[in-house]
């Protein structure tokens, strides 16, 4: 029988340390994605990602000035590298000593020209929209055997449709003054702007402004400069200042705009557009919440967790070409089980119809849910938006979302994921570093001495024949306490003890639990050793003073689960405290009702008592305590020992009759 119990304890621990009792919770609270601008898996140009990190908007990719002379053909070649970035952008900006740039090409493709000045000396800029990744020359023509100062400079983060929209020039009608001046203002929210200033000095530049210096280069004779400015506000002014030895100068600026993101033409329409990622359109579809339209945002991998209950924020930045007409976002979150948007379920949506988000500069507009969710095994979280006008817009409208910087997000509450307690990260490590701990503190020669020493005084001592002799009898005696309890009947009395606690509350509260105890337990020593008699008298005093202690309070009291009319009962008061452990250790929730908990720690006392009131075989063939229940005649029992002739005492019950 032992050996069972043994082998369903095993059992047991190895099903709990499998049951996922705790759920992490992301220690944030919130997770907050941007609108990003790559394809997510195959899903191209339908759903873009939602990303962890805000896209940085316009970036520098690479940079490289030359001041040689322009070659006998009448070129001048650098060798430039473009990186692997997204919405790139070449810019090439330069002075050929009072000639004017006739060309540029890169990789054999030509660049256009954004803006030039042709007072003397004669400055322009050039750009080219997505240049190829990779090296390749950049070739510019002006006039054979002329001194030149050019630099070359690329961009990540810039619109691919209208990368340049404002130019600036100024010059100082070919008079020698110093500094050389120009201004700019942006019409983009988070645009940069850049200047190119030339003269015919042999010296440099110094920059007075509050911009960002990009080159600074002269040649004999020839000089040439760039700053930059960015990201800024819509409608800033950028003034450039350059000191230089008095001189003919051109200063030429342009603006950067960036990335935008999407688009759509209203004109003077009604009725819902889809806002498509990275895309300008005028589609219009009807939006429902049994499938999605295809486009929109998603996370970049499967989620696989569960999205806690709690509010969510949608950022969206909104503009608009025109003030005319009214136009509100609708925003629905869909848990779709592959990248292309394939087996979706509908988790909410948020369609508003009060916020008016037509105004001719870009605004972000802020939209918090009520609590919704939980939200149960999220794969791939998307997100689609629609711009729902109900008042036309002017011919032409065309309303833009800033999508691709941190102007636009989605902020969602936390994730749970679920853990066995073998795997929580928490305790695991703990456990390892305890382990660790251990094996170093006993491979100390320090403590490993230690304990060879001790060892060594511990057999000295249990070879002495009197300490033999007395823990001899010490085992004896605890051997004989242990032969006074009959385990199967300790079994079959606590499966009727339990039978009657769960088959009806009337009889918890109209028989007292000491009652059931003390006719349960009935102690008869019939051993000639003192110290058994004393440790069974010890055991019977334990009984009794557990079932004094249970005794105060009715079982409905002891496993209550609180509240006003029904305080916590002992049992459910404690496993509050273990579950509060369990989450102190965690650092998480716990899956483990406290109520649970009180049944299992009921249940647990109860298998401990009955494997210590363990059935074993006394003298003379006797069992000296029996779990009849009731254990004498006049309550109708019989006792099992009384044909035993070698049982020298009388057996007397608590009632008084002996037989």
């Amino acid at each position: 029988m032992r050996k069972v119990l043994k082998t369903l304890t095993v059992l047991f621990l190895l099903i709990i340390s499998m049951v996922p009792i705790a759920r992490p919770v992301n220690a944030l609270g919130v997770h907050t994605y941007y609108l990003g601008s790559s394809t997510v898996g195959s899903c191209s140009g339908r759903c873009e990602m939602l990303t962890t990190a805000a896209v940085p908007g316009i970036a520098v990719d690479n940079l490289a000035t030359s001041t040689a002379s322009i070659d006998s053909s009448g070129h001048v070649t650098i060798s430039f590298t473009v990186g692997t970035g997204t919405n790139r952008l070449l810019i090439v900006g330069g002075t050929v000593d009072n000639k004017a740039i006739t060309g540029v090409t890169y990789g054999g493709t030509a660049l256009t020209q954004a803006v030039a000045d042709t007072q003397f000396p004669i400055t322009s800029i050039w750009y080219l929209v997505n240049p190829p990744s990779g090296t390749a020359s950049v070739v510019v023509t002006s006039t054979a055997s002329t001194p030149a100062v050019i630099g070359v400079i690329s961009f990540t983060g810039v619109d691919q449709t209208t990368p340049i929209p404002t130019t600036a020039t100024n010059d100082n009608a070919n008079a020698h003054t110093s500094p050389a001046t120009g201004s700019i203002t942006n019409a983009n929210a988070n645009a940069w702007v850049m200047d190119v200033v030339g003269s015919g000095v042999t010296g440099g530049y110094t920059n007075g402004a509050s911009t960002t210096t990009q080159w600074n280069i002269f040649g004999t004779p020839g000089s040439g400069a760039s700053s930059r400015s960015g990201p800024l506000s819509p409608n800033t002014v950028t003034n450039f200042s350059w000191t230089l030895t008095p001189d003919a100068w051109d200063d030429v600026a342009v603006e950067i705009k960036p990335f935008a993101g999407t688009s759509q033409v209203i004109s003077t329409t009604t009725g819902n557009f889809m806002v498509e990622p990275d895309v300008s359109a005028s589609a219009t579809g009807t939006p429902t919440t049994s499938t999605p339209s295809g486009y929109a945002w998603e996370t970049p991998s499967a989620i696989g967790a569960q999205i806690v209950s709690g509010i969510w924020t949608f950022d969206l930045t909104v503009g608009s070409s025109a003030s005319t007409g009214t136009a509100s976002v609708w925003i629905t979150v869909w848990n779709c089980q592959t990248a292309s948007e394939g087996t979706c379920a509908f988790l909410f949506k948020n369609w508003d119809n009060t916020t008016n988000v037509i105004s001719t500069g870009a605004t972000q507009r802020n939209y918090v849910t009520g609590t919704v969710g939980p939200f149960n095994s999220v794969q791939f979280l998307v997100v689609e938006y629609w711009l729902h006008v109900t008042v036309a817009g002017a011919s032409g409208e065309t309303v833009s979302e800033t999508t691709v910087s941190s102007a636009s997000d989605v902020s969602t509450p936390g994730f749970q994921y679920s853990y066995s307690l073998t795997e929580n990260p928490t305790i695991s490590d703990s456990t390892g570093k305890l382990f660790q701990g251990l094996r170093t503190l006993a491979e100390s020669p320090t403590v490993s001495d230690a304990l060879s020493r001790t060892f060594g005084h511990i057999f000295t001592i249990a070879d002495t024949s009197l300490f033999s002799d007395s823990f001899s009898r010490a085992m004896k005696s605890t051997r004989d306490v242990l032969d006074i309890f009959p385990f199967a009947t300790s079994l079959s009395t606590f499966a009727n003890l339990a039978r009657g606690v769960t088959d009806s509350f009337p009889f918890i509260e109209s028989v007292p639990i000491s009652k059931t105890l003390i006719n349960a337990f009935e102690v008869l020593v019939t051993d000639s050793y003192a110290y058994s008699d004393t440790a069974a008298h010890a055991a019977r005093n334990s009984v009794g003073t557990i079932v004094a202690i249970i005794d105060r309070f009715v079982f409905g009291d002891q496993i209550g689960s609180g509240g006003s009319s029904n305080p916590p009962g002992f049992f459910t008061d404690l496993a509050n405290r273990v579950v509060a452990g369990f989450n102190g250790l965690t650092g998480s929730s716990t899956a483990i009702s406290p109520a649970v908990l009180a049944f299992a720690m009921i249940g647990a006392l109860a298998a401990v008592i009955a494997i210590f009131v363990g059935r074993r075989k006394g003298r003379g063939g006797c069992n000296v305590i029996t779990m009849a229940t009731p254990p004498c005649k006049k309550y109708g029992g019989r006792h099992q020992c009384r044909s035993h002739s070698g049982h020298v005492e009388a057996h007397k019950c608590k009632c008084g009759a002996s037989w």
